[in-house]
């Protein structure tokens, strides 16, 4: 279906529009410049400047894009997240405008992410109705979290802005030191000494937004690391380590009286040998007073034991097929009733604590599904090991929705949450990790990251055609989350990662201090940033960045889900910012329809690949 989805979108794209925007009017229009690379005649690389208009107006969450020259879908790309980025940063709801964004170029063909950042500028400006110090310039991609992500060619953009008389050229964090023509070049002293230029390295949005406007946002403060408490699992992860304890023994001792042979014996003692590590961690993790994790590291040895246990079950059955009907009739009666456990308790979901916890419910419950599904295919298949692999892990993952549904009527008190109402709310997340992860693939092609993206948002699609809303809002989260943290990751050197890391802690931890403050146990983003500091401490970073973004994402998804949504930041002035209502190329509609063309809107290019799914197996 999606397919046949994205073919008729790339057929619409070559077809004219009939745009009518004669009567179209802009609320606020800013034009900027930016920098490009281009060839020359002998072939060398040389910087050009580029124009770039940014129009808003009250809409529906559309973007438009016209270039001239023709642009590649990166482009568009970047201007889907300069709009998307912008809002986040001005407090406002991006479906509440239109954005309509124009290139012109001297190149034969715009293309690269380099003008995000400074498209992301021209939108903030365009909806606050603020002016920009046109005699500052800057290039640099913008990535979803507001950072400054590096681009190329920065010594000829730099120098084609000085010629332009740009006194100030703003470069990503790191860049400001080049090599040409083999020797090292330090921008930040060459330029003043040379083209009368001064090159500042920025972070993130709001220094570039301070740098061009004057105007300076005002986050909440951040007095260092929040103290998280998950101890409310402390009991369920006491009954789970002496349930995975008693399986342990009942496995390992059938393992030992089998008379199975010895190459057979070690394939399944290294299962017990890796679910015995995971144990240790558990243990481990109960004494640091990490719940969560000890219950997530729970759930990887069980799904280890319980596999050795269906293992030996059809090898002493003297590997006869028609033996694991029983076991799988069991499996999907038990899966079954957890669904319909999950199903029941639709109705009775009350309070923000207690919709963190079914979202996560409803979401394994179907992945249980899925993953029996599959087992099913394997068995059909000849490929026993492999069926009675998901299968445990399907068993398991109903487990943990079990869990999740125990802590769902633990917390339900206050209003009662309509989940049907979700639908939209989750229409709404769903395109948006969609266009994130068509934004990362066309940066990167693919990686191990964007499988786990793309597998996130397949089931999310599904998921919603079932009419799980909240699975496939969590789900569409976390895809976001992970294609996110690919862009960041492209975009970032090992020298600054940890600060990237950092700056994913902190953003999570304001987001949970938030919520506490307003009285609520946001269980699931706590959980996760619990996760995330034990990732950090084994030094594995990308995880740690992951889990600190997934848990930021759901505790400020499901704030504004539940109408609780903050003004966004406050911006502050040290000099007065006016509003001229300079509509630029814009203020001439007709000639902006000759070569307007619709963006993001229309690129809905989903890059299928296969399913990749034990990097699931990690969490609760």
């Amino acid at each position: 279906m999606r397919k046949i989805f994205i073919a008729l979108l790339l057929i619409l794209m070559l077809v004219p529009l009939p745009l009518n925007l004669a009567s179209q009017a802009f609320d606020y229009t800013v034009t900027v410049n930016a920098p490009a690379v281009t060839t020359d005649e002998n072939g060398d690389y040389v910087g050009v400047i580029s124009e770039m208009s940014a129009s808003v107006s009250e809409g529906d969450g559309s973007i438009f894009v016209e270039t001239w020259p023709l642009s590649e879908i990166d482009t568009q790309a970047s201007a889907r997240l300069a709009a998307t980025v912008a809002s986040e940063v001005c407090g406002v709801d991006l479906y509440d405008y239109n954005f309509y964004y124009t290139i012109t170029s001297s190149s034969s063909v715009i293309g690269g992410p380099s003008a995000g950042g400074i498209l992301t500028v021209a939108t903030v400006a365009a909806l606050n109705g603020w002016e920009v110090d046109t005699s500052v310039m800057m290039t640099g991609m913008i990535n979803p979290d507001g950072t400054i992500g590096p681009v190329g060619g920065i010594y000829q953009k730099a120098l084609a802005a000085s010629e332009f008389g740009i006194k100030t050229f703003l470069v990503p964090e790191g860049q400001a030191t080049v090599t040409y023509d083999g020797e090292v070049i330090d921008l930040t002293t060459y330029a003043p000494e040379n083209w009368g230029m001064e090159v500042k390295e920025i972070t993130d949005i709001y220094d570039a937004v301070y740098e061009f406007t004057g105007m300076e946002y005002e986050s909440d403060e951040y007095t260092g690391d929040i103290t998280i408490d998950t101890s409310f699992f402390s009991e369920d992860v006491t009954t789970e380590m002496e349930s995975t304890q008693e399986l342990r023994d009942e496995v390992t001792s059938a393992l030992d009286s089998s008379d199975l042979s010895l190459s057979v014996k070690d394939d399944l003692e290294a299962y017990v040998d890796n679910a015995d590590e995971r144990l240790s961690d558990a243990e481990d993790a109960i004494d640091d007073g990490l719940y969560y994790s000890a219950m997530s590291f729970l759930f990887q040895a069980r799904i280890s034991y319980t596999y050795v246990d269906y293992a030996l079950q059809y090898l002493n059955a003297g590997e006869d097929v028609s033996s694991l009907n029983e076991l799988f009739d069991w499996a999907e009666s038990y899966i079954n009733d957890v669904d319909g456990e999950v199903k029941d308790t639709v109705s009775e979901i009350k309070g923000y604590s207690s919709l963190q916890a079914f979202s996560a419910a409803q979401e394994r419950v179907f992945e249980a599904i899925e993953y029996i599904g599959d087992a099913k295919l394997y068995l059909v298949q000849g490929r026993e090991p492999e069926a009675l692999y998901d299968l445990a892990f399907a068993v398991e993952r109903a487990r943990t929705s079990e869990f999740w549904l125990a802590i769902c009527n633990r917390y339900s008190e206050g209003d009662t949450v309509e989940v049907d109402e979700l639908k939209t709310d989750a229409e709404v997340i769903l395109n948006d990790a969609n266009l994130t992860y068509i934004y990362a693939y066309n940066l990167m092609s693919s990686n191990s990251l964007l499988v786990q993206a793309s597998d996130l948002l397949d089931s999310a699609y599904e998921e919603f055609s079932d009419e799980n809303y909240a699975a496939a809002l969590f789900n569409a989260i976390e895809s976001k989350t992970r294609s996110s943290v690919a862009i960041e990751l492209y975009s970032t050197g090992d020298d600054i990662i940890e600060s990237r890391v950092e700056r994913a802690k902190e953003n999570a931890a304001k987001a949970i201090e938030e919520q506490i403050s307003n009285g609520i146990t946001p269980v699931l983003s706590m959980s996760y940033y619990e996760f995330a500091t034990v990732f950090e401490e084994q030094g594995e970073l990308e995880s740690a960045m992951i889990y600190y973004k997934y848990a930021n994402g759901i505790a400020n998804a499901f704030k504004y889900l539940l109408g609780d949504a903050g003004d966004g930041y406050e911006p502050s002035s040290s000099a007065e910012a006016e509003s001229t209502g300079d509509g630029g190329i814009l203020n001439s509609p007709i000639e902006f329809a000759s070569g307007f063309v619709v963006g993001l809107s229309l690129t809905f290019g989903a890059f299928l690949v296969y399913r990749r799914k034990f990097y699931k197996q990690q969490q609760l």
